[in-house]
């Protein structure tokens, strides 16, 4: 967004992310492009899959893709929040 926002309601299609994995990992370059890092694996001691971002933590999911898109989705709230905070001081 116009103020370094990420505008999760308007500016994602949660139909089109949270169907294709290359669509999220647009997300996820938009992510990195502000300075955090990120990491997709399998849980070694769950049959799910995780997403971690930097500041927001890990989140598990059945599939890759529902992993990927709650970390985002978790990112964008924090992200959003942390901006607010910063922009009303």
């Amino acid at each position: 967004d116009h103020d370094g926002s990420i505008d999760y309601n308007n500016g994602i299609n949660f139909i089109t992310y949270n169907n294709s994995i290359k669509n999220i990992f647009n997300v996820i370059d938009k992510i990195e492009t502000l300075g955090y890092k990120w990491e997709i694996g399998m849980s070694a001691t769950s049959p799910y899959h995780y997403c971690k971002i930097w500041s927001v933590g890990t989140i598990e999911g059945i599939s890759m893709l529902d992993a990927i898109y709650g970390a985002c989705i978790e990112f964008i709230k924090w992200y959003n929040g942390v901006k607010n905070i910063i922009n009303n001081k």
